[in-house]
């Protein structure tokens, strides 16, 4: 069976899994003191902006796999990830958001769009739960908050978001996937740079083509970046690089 998010390919019992739920999106940091993150390299697409400070942020989303991931750190949400999350209409896991009146309310939206909200801040234990020792030493608060694909899976299912809400409409109504071709070996280009912000070197990225696996291998910061889960370095068979404008709202950078 196809992931229509990605174009993967999985079992038939995979896909009699996966059309009973909705996607999930799931809002983990990026900051270098919250590195390695969780469940980056099995999530099925995955979004990265400027949170705020040249610090950048995901939002990984999950449908076609049958493990349950582990993921985090999980942080709040920003609201240009709303417009994204929109083509989907998947649950949305994050750790509160930014409320500021005006452009910035993303807490407010998430209310407006009627989003299929998984906020930490009503859901709590042993859903969401903070490890400190996550990485085998101390690091701060903001980044330490853990969930799992399935346990937000059974929050939605609880709330009736499954594949099908409680009007009847079923998530990919209005869905358009992208169009997938069978693989050709060869890279469009050997190597991909991307530098968010002039004056903050460590969430530069880079993805440098493999031969042997036909994708992109992920560097962050210069460094190999990998999952915390399994070691493995991200990878990715297609990037989009979008170009936007940008305005600081806050003295947060945000």
């Amino acid at each position: 069976e196809q992931c229509p998010l990605d174009g993967s390919m999985h079992t038939k019992a995979a896909g009699q899994s996966w059309e009973k739920r909705r996607p999930l999106a799931v809002m983990i940091e990026n900051h270098t003191e919250a590195r390695l993150q969780s469940g980056l390299s099995q999530a099925n697409i995955i979004y990265e902006a400027v949170a705020e400070g040249g610090i950048t942020r995901f939002m990984a989303l999950f449908y076609c796999n049958l493990a349950d991931i582990q993921v985090g750190p999980v942080r709040s949400a920003r609201t240009y990830y709303l417009d994204w999350l929109g083509e989907y209409d998947a649950l949305y896991a994050h750790v509160g958001g930014a409320n500021t009146p005006g452009p910035a309310d993303a807490l407010g939206q998430i209310i407006r769009y009627e989003v299929k909200d998984l906020n930490q801040f009503s859901i709590g234990f042993p859903v969401f739960w903070r490890d400190y020792q996550r990485l085998g030493h101390p690091v701060a608060t903001e980044h330490t908050m853990y969930s799992t694909t399935s346990k937000l899976w059974e929050v939605g299912a609880k709330r009736e978001w499954t594949a099908t809400d409680s009007a009847g409409i079923k998530w990919d109504s209005k869905f358009t996937p992208w169009k997938f071709k069978n693989e050709e070996n060869g890279g469009a280009t050997s190597k991909i740079s991307v530098n968010f912000w002039e004056s903050q070197p460590g969430y530069q990225v880079e993805w440098n083509y493999d031969p042997e696996t036909n994708s992109y291998l992920r560097k962050n910061g210069n460094e190999n970046h990998t999952d915390l889960n399994n070691n493995e370095q991200l990878s990715a068979k297609n990037i989009v690089i979008q170009f936007v404008s940008k305005q600081v709202l806050d003295d947060e950078g945000r």
